[in-house]
């Protein structure tokens, strides 16, 4: 496991444009950003009410976009 690991199952990951960040969506409603060097978690973002499904990146790297089961989109 990860350190600060994600302990649920994720739906999906996407890595950031530059390539040193990877985010995930899990199934606990969060989203969490892992920095690939070290596979440390660097960011967890809460607020959903239901399984995030998906999460992407903006394409300047500056901005996270996840939906969940909940039938919300978060920035």
């Amino acid at each position: 496991m990860l350190e600060g690991g994600d302990c649920s199952m994720v739906n999906e990951c996407a890595w950031s444009p530059e390539g040193a960040r990877l985010v995930s969506a899990s199934i606990d409603n969060t989203v969490r950003v892992w920095d690939v060097h070290t596979w440390c978690m660097v960011a967890e973002m809460d607020g959903h009410e239901s399984s995030v499904t998906t999460c992407v990146w903006s394409p300047d790297g500056l901005r996270l976009a996840s939906v969940s089961w909940d039938g919300t989109v978060r920035v």
